[in-house]
């Protein structure tokens, strides 16, 4: 019963997120967002917005969410939204293209999850199981493993970048100390919890630090008519409450299945049991990230497929107190209802952003900590290293700076988590060969 329910909530997910690309009401893509303007203003066509969305999402999705679910058995957001975005755009926005949408984005969820558990379970008749040693220990999981730790990192990166050396430098010192003092044991759990009061000490400290920064006149200088310019805006997202609502709904109930992540640290987390605490981590990413997602908001009209983030959150702690098959229904319900209100506040958040540029740029400052692909990276050597001894060390830094030579890059995220794969089918044809 419940995989069928597994199967009804990613076909649901799927659909409804197409329909919503579709009808230019909300996708995923951050870079997506901010051409819809000039796509409604007919300064773009459909075509050009659907080659930009295919540009920006077809490599990361195949790229990055394949080998994170091979690895987890947990579907990253990533590789769903990417493609509903590509498939609503697709389609005409017509009703007949809204239909197709509808059909195409749940039977692509369908398809996803299908193909995934399938080639997750196809490993396990190869010559070579990259997924487990012969004692039932990871091999492929393993490249998610410095993720569980290394995302406390990223307040002090981002004071180093924003602020400079020395305040980056002493809110590390004060994290590192955090998390010494409260790891205390070497249990993953209390490392995670220790891991994850580090990242909110470090938090506490760029938050901080970009208030003392913000000149006085910035405070009186802001866009003050940001709400009044693109008030048109506002009320096209309250017009479309209720697809954004249902998109919020269908996440909601497929993260409370544990089903979907919203990114790889609570893919790692959740994959590890750590629920608590990726609810933790997302409560402190999203509130960085909520200026960022209500400014685009509110510039181009087009709302995140996912809400403000905190949907996930909510998700997350409902999946722990309720059992199946209650939990999916109990989160979409109550996702359902936090989008009327999130949308409430866009005008609210923006106004206050105004008179607080320091504010608006706290998500800046977090996307630019570059945790996630070193700790990817580093996750993929001691995968591969898994699989032979020491190659890691050797192959992943090759394939990486390799890469970054190359002029069409694959995203330096992937990295890891592609070669730690592709390593892992060259074992099997090693071992086919009699090499290994």
């Amino acid at each position: 019963m419940e995989e069928m329910w597994r199967y009804v909530f990613i076909a649901a997910t799927g659909g409804i997120a197409a329909l919503a690309a579709n009808k230019g009401v909300a996708v995923f893509n951050d870079g997506l967002r901010p051409l819809f303007p000039e796509y409604f203003s007919g300064s773009i066509n459909r075509k050009a917005l659907l080659g930009s969305s295919v540009a920006m999402s077809f490599i990361l999705l195949i790229s990055f969410g394949v080998p994170t679910f091979i690895a987890t058995s947990i579907v990253l957001t990533h590789t769903i939204y990417l493609a509903t975005d590509m498939i609503g755009l697709f389609f005409s926005d017509s009703p007949k293209g809204a239909f197709a949408s509808l059909i195409f984005g749940a039977l692509f969820g369908i398809l996803l999850l299908f193909g995934m558990e399938s080639l997750r379970g196809f490993s396990h008749i190869f010559p070579y199981n990259f997924l487990y040693n012969r004692d039932g220990g990871e091999i492929l999981g393993l490249m998610m493993t410095p993720l569980l730790i290394a995302f406390a990192a990223s307040p002090s990166i981002a004071v180093s970048k924003r602020f400079g050396v020395y305040k980056g430098a002493i809110t590390a010192i004060v994290s590192l100390f955090v998390y010494i003092l409260v790891s205390g044991g070497s249990a993953l759990e209390l490392q995670s919890t220790a891991a994850v009061i580090s990242m909110a000490v470090g938090t506490v400290f760029l938050v901080y630090f970009s208030f003392q920064a913000q000149k006085p006149e910035d405070i009186t200088t802001g866009n003050t008519d940001l709400v009044n310019i693109f008030d048109g805006n506002i009320q096209r997202l309250k017009k479309n409450w209720l697809l954004i609502a249902l998109n919020s709904a269908f996440a909601g109930a497929a993260c409370a299945m544990f089903l979907v992540a919203p990114d790889p640290t609570t893919q790692g987390l959740i994959a590890a049991g750590e629920h608590f605490n990726a609810a933790m981590v997302l409560i402190l990413r999203y509130a960085a990230f909520l200026p960022l997602l209500f400014t685009t908001a509110v510039t181009s009209g087009v709302y995140s497929v996912r809400g403000a983030g905190f949907q996930s959150i909510a998700a997350i702690l409902i999946g722990i107190s309720f059992s199946m098959p209650l939990a999916p229904f109990i989160a979409a319900a109550v996702c359902f209802l936090m989008i009327p209100m999130e949308l409430r506040l866009i005008a609210v958040v923006a106004k206050i952003m105004d008179k607080n540029p320091a504010i608006r740029e706290l998500s800046d400052s977090f996307r630019s900590s570059e945790v996630l692909e070193y700790a990817l990276l580093f996750g993929g050597i001691l995968a591969v290293n898994a699989m032979m001894d020491n190659m890691g060390f050797l192959l992943v830094p090759l394939v990486y700076l390799i890469n970054k030579s190359s002029k069409r890059p694959l995203f330096s995220m992937t990295i890891g988590p592609c070669t730690a794969l592709a390593f892992g089918l060259i074992m099997n044809i090693l071992v086919l060969l009699r090499l290994a």
